[in-house]
């Protein structure tokens, strides 16, 4: 078990706003850790979320005036680091009593311990910590700020991307329906595109080993908007086809093409039905 001093009470400056803590306030986030609600880990520097644990804090109690964490399942990787001198401090990271985060919301309370290098410690004079049982085996500590200020940069940086993210759908489906309109893409396969469109964005760039960055997104729409056109919206005139001797009962539909082996067709079953004196639907029956 490894008993590691991580905060004492004063005015505090850390990586974010000065932090005022009182003994009382020590004391409740002391009584207040609860591992089901969240098991504090400690980790190596101040990783973002997600990061592999190399202990867990088990307790936490107030000796004095000091905030005392009694942590276990060191792993060998920090332990090796820290008897080869590459970790000489370690850094309580708290919640603030508004975070969304705080599992003890109105309260202040531990997010992580964690182990760092070469970092000037904001809370000087702290007693070593001992991360085994054996004699001088100890780091030095120091106390930061809680996680208000990079969840508020979090929000904003996640708003910017969701208004781009729309600007370029909008882009897409814009682009896709113009396509469609000039008869470069068949109706059928608007959404298709639009949706091929979305996933690679006007402004996206791979990067390639051995040459400059390839524009795909910018090709992309360039090869598309000078694609010929497939299907032709405007009115086409109609009439006979030429060598297509004229029928005198036989008009052709304005917009329409009757095809010369359609046009004999035609006179071959017309003829039918005008010697056995039939129907013309009787003599196309007949072959």
């Amino acid at each position: 078990m490894a008993r590691i001093p991580i905060l004492r009470p004063g005015r505090h400056q850390g990586r974010g706003p000065v932090v005022n803590l009182t003994v009382s306030e020590l004391s409740e986030i002391a009584t207040g850790y609860d591992r089901v609600a969240h098991e504090a880990p400690v980790v190596i520097g101040h990783p973002k979320d997600g990061a592999a644990a190399h202990g867990w804090v088990r307790s936490l109690a107030l000796e004095g005036d000091l905030l005392v964490a009694q942590a276990e399942q060191i792993s060998a990787d920090l332990s090796e680091k820290w008897r080869a001198g590459a970790i000489k401090k370690v850094s309580a990271s708290l919640w603030l009593p508004d975070s969304p985060s705080n599992p003890h919301r109105g309260k202040w309370s531990l997010r992580h311990v964690g182990m760092l290098g070469a970092q000037v410690p904001a809370v000087k004079g702290l007693p070593p910590a001992e991360l085994s049982g054996g004699e001088g085996d100890f780091v030095s500590l120091e106390c930061v700020e809680s996680t208000t200020k990079d969840l508020r940069i979090a929000a904003l940086e996640a708003e910017l991307a969701e208004r781009d993210r729309q600007e370029a759908n909008a882009e897409a489906d814009a682009l896709a329906t113009e396509l469609v309109s000039n008869g470069q893409v068949p109706p059928r396969q608007r959404d298709a595109m639009a949706a091929v469109l979305r996933m690679i964005p006007a402004d996206t760039v791979v990067e390639l080993e051995e040459s400059d960055d390839f524009p795909v997104g910018e090709l992309l729409r360039e090869f598309l908007t000078h694609l010929p056109v497939q299907i032709e919206y405007a009115e086409l005139a109609g009439g006979p086809i030429p060598d297509v001797e004229a029928l005198p009962d036989f008009c052709i539909p304005q917009g329409f093409q009757v095809s010369a082996a359609d046009a004999a067709r035609y006179r071959e079953v017309a003829a039918r039905a005008k010697r056995e004196e039939i129907s013309f639907a009787e003599a196309l029956e007949r072959g």
